[in-house]
């Protein structure tokens, strides 16, 4: 999944998204996302892989898309 030291991970998790090319990739959403929070880093880590990281690179492209969405 990662091929990376976690200590990278945690570094640079601000620079890390998790993706998919689901439903051709091999797992499901629900499976990956199940072995981000199985990955031994910090809470914070995690949430930047799998939410903050991603919603801060729409924001930087669209800013405001968030606010519409979510109205």
């Amino acid at each position: 999944f990662f091929n990376y030291p976690w200590e990278d991970i945690e570094r640079y998790s601000k620079r890390v998204m998790v993706g998919s090319d689901y439903p051709v990739g091999m797992n499901s959403p629900e499976n990956i996302y199940e072995h981000v929070r199985m990955l031994p880093v910090s809470d914070e880590t995690r949430r930047d892989i799998s939410a903050d990281t991603a919603r801060s690179f729409v924001e930087r492209f669209k800013p405001g898309f968030f606010d519409r969405a979510c109205a």
